[in-house]
């Protein structure tokens, strides 16, 4: 075994960021994570704020940009938000860089009821899934004080025209400021009660407060799925997956890690299938929610999903059985270092005996990452998309 893949470690960067140098603290796991990306430096350089303006920053990454606007607002205040808890851990860590007091960060898949009408400005820097960004949106309009001002991001590729189309039927106007490396931005006013709202505001996990609900029978059990829009395949039983629960044999006695749990489908269904003990993690924060949301309405009581990067070090030979559809992609990118370290805890993560079986594309090379960890890779099953890897380790290994 190698030691610690680079993924884990976390490294000190520095950028201009308007007119400030700004130190920002950020690792591989968040996309553009070792530079301020264009849309942020667009938002920045936008921004028209006063000294105590209130100011939400949602979709913050490593918190570079919420270090430059808190400067801007020293009588105010700067709150972030990202979906991605290595996002909350890094935008925290920047802050003490920079020495930030009048800025947090918040870990919470909402920011509503509590922050409703909290803000003069939000800064939203659009997702590439248009159901997540109304939803941001959505998020963002509740959270304005009336008259206060969005400001929202994104790159042409990643569907800004139609976010921006959004917040125009949102808002009831949006007007693009200006145009940028690839990206645009936009500005809308919070308008006065009594606007109607377009009527994907009022969708399921979309509107505040509720959740996609949908049902799947798998082994003999039906399963009630709770998600949201930022999940993987939010809506709907992938095909990788439905593979996965269909070939692995049933858990009973064992302790079991569902790693990258998305809604949480699978843990949900190892704990019903007789597993002693079920932990569900993902990064992504609406994921969590969502997989606790669906161990809670499924009442499965041997189970817990919480946030992890992967398996944290102090869970050595903590499982006997960690299932997994790992993520490939940060953001756009195939992100085999994400793969890698995934693999190498899990490897550290396996009690003696243990196994951990991940279902991968096809065109992933997964077994090259399985056999540098493990003593025995094997193929349970394929289809033409997917297969179906089983790696394990000897008691003695």
């Amino acid at each position: 075994m190698r030691g610690a893949p680079a993924y884990e470690q976390t490294h000190s960067f520095s950028a201009q960021l308007g007119d400030q140098p700004v130190q920002f603290v950020s690792k591989p796991g968040i996309p553009r994570w070792d530079n301020v990306g264009p849309a942020e430096r667009l938002l920045c350089d936008l921004a028209r704020l006063h000294a105590a303006a209130r100011v939400l920053v949602l979709g913050c990454g490593h918190g570079a940009l919420g270090v430059a606007l808190a400067r801007r607002v020293p009588a105010g205040h700067v709150l972030m938000a990202d979906i991605s808890s290595i996002a909350v851990a890094l935008a925290r860590q920047t802050l003490a860089a920079n020495q930030i007091g009048n800025a947090h960060v918040a870990e919470a898949i909402s920011l509503l009821p509590a922050h409703a009408g909290a803000f003069d400005t939000v800064m939203l820097v659009a997702p590439p899934d248009r159901k997540l960004a109304r939803r941001q949106l959505l998020e963002a309009f509740h959270a304005l004080a009336a008259g206060g001002e969005l400001l929202v991001a994104g790159a042409n590729d990643h569907g800004i025209r139609s976010i921006i189309a959004d917040a125009r039927a949102l808002f009831g106007a949006a007007t693009v400021l200006a145009y940028r490396q690839g990206q645009r931005v936009a500005r809308a006013l919070r308008p006065a009660a009594g606007h109607a709202l377009p009527e994907w505001a009022g969708a399921p996990g979309i509107a505040p407060g509720t959740w996609c609900e949908f049902s799947v029978e798998l082994r003999g059990h039906t399963l009630q799925l709770c998600s949201l829009p930022g999940v993987f395949a939010h809506d709907r039983l992938d095909a990788g997956t439905q593979l996965l629960i269909e070939t692995i044999a049933a858990p009973q006695g064992l302790r079991v890690l569902d790693l990258g749990c998305g809604c949480g489908v699978i843990g949900a269904l190892a704990a019903r299938l007789g597993a002693a003990q079920a932990e569900l993690t993902d990064t992504n924060l609406l994921a969590v929610a969502s997989a606790a949301a669906t161990l809670a309405r499924n009442r499965i009581g041997a189970a817990r999903a919480y946030a992890a990067d992967g398996v944290p070090a102090e869970h050595a030979q903590a499982y006997d059985l960690i299932l997994s559809n790992p993520p490939f992609h940060v953001g756009k990118a195939v992100a085999y270092d994400v793969a890698h370290a995934f693999i190498a805890q899990a490897r550290r993560a396996l009690a003696p005996g243990g196994q951990l079986i991940v279902v991968a594309n096809q065109f992933l090379r997964y077994d090259q990452l399985l056999h540098a960890a493990f003593g025995q890779v094997s193929g349970l099953a394929q289809t033409s998309s997917y297969r179906i890897w089983s790696a394990s380790c000897g008691p003695g290994d």
